[in-house]
């Protein structure tokens, strides 16, 4: 996985991005809810896949259907449901996601235009093909393709 959405990830497992409920319990002036429904406080849980406003983004998400997580619990418990029945290539889309997610979140909170979050789950497909079609090297030969040949000394003592 890329090392931003590792970092992200990490950061979101340990509660460590700025949720408004986090932020009002570290005695920020919000009032923690959700700026996107403002129905529910916004924990992790929350603001990566629980909120109302994120129809959209779960919709187009076939294979996650099956998950759901209370907006209460933690974040490293929520990921820790997912990993039991995910592939590595799922979880990596489903991170990507949460990633553009947060991103999207961020632009709207900061009034920044053009960002949607219908746009999330075919911005998290193009990132990761348009990666791993930029991340393919080609391999050099391993020393088990390349015959080798021992020196010998020539027959005339040249």
């Amino acid at each position: 996985m890329w090392r931003a959405i590792k970092i992200f990830m990490w950061w979101a497992c340990h509660h460590w991005l700025p949720t408004m409920a986090y932020l009002a319990k570290r005695g920020v002036h919000t009032n923690g809810y959700c700026p996107r429904c403002q129905k529910f406080l916004e924990t992790m849980v929350h603001a990566l896949w629980g909120c109302r406003e994120l129809r959209s983004v779960k919709e187009k998400c076939h294979s996650f259907n099956g998950f759901k997580g209370s907006n209460d619990m933690h974040f490293l418990d929520f990921i820790l449901g997912w990993l039991r029945n995910l592939c590595s290539t799922e979880l990596e889309f489903l991170c990507v996601i949460f990633w553009r997610i947060w991103f999207c979140r961020n632009q709207m909170i900061h009034n920044k235009a053009g960002v949607d979050n219908r746009d999330v789950v075919k911005w998290a497909s193009d990132f990761i093909d348009e990666w791993r079609s930029i991340s393919q090297v080609d391999t050099l030969p391993t020393s088990g393709s390349v015959p080798v040949q021992n020196w010998t000394p020539s027959v005339d003592g040249i």
